[in-house]
């Protein structure tokens, strides 16, 4: 496989509703790594017909984690150790006909169904008031 070289770019939490965990036969959101390269600035065109099968668009905030976080940090903190950028999620899976047939176990195996996410500009999260 051509990615398994490549950087990790981040991760993708997928089944985030109740819907598409009842879909998927869940009762939890799941989530998988993405490839640096499959981050992509807005303005890029992506190749849909030669790199993906069955692509979604799905609208999306983007958070870029600047600094390691823990899980003692405040709101304050976390808000200070990311950014976010408005985005567009386009999922799709490596087995066709996926959507949204695939049982849970295959959307863990297939990086909870990542494609590409194409981001905004990204700015400083906002102040807490504490």
């Amino acid at each position: 496989m051509a990615l398994k070289n490549e950087s990790l770019g981040g991760y993708k939490v997928s089944l985030t509703s109740q819907e598409t965990q009842k879909m998927f036969d869940s009762d939890e959101p799941l989530y998988g790594a993405q490839v640096a390269s499959h981050f992509v600035k807005s303005g890029k065109r992506l190749r849909m017909k030669q790199d993906l099968m069955a692509p979604l668009a799905e609208v999306e905030l983007v958070f870029r984690v600047k600094s390691d976080l823990s899980s003692s940090d405040s709101l304050a903190e976390l808000a200070a150790k990311t950014t976010v950028a408005p985005g567009v999620e386009v999922p799709d899976s490596r087995f066709a006909e996926w959507f949204p047939s695939l049982s849970k176990y295959l959307v863990m195996s297939d990086s909870a169904i990542g494609g590409y996410v194409v981001y905004g500009k990204e700015l400083e999260t906002f102040q807490w008031n504490s």
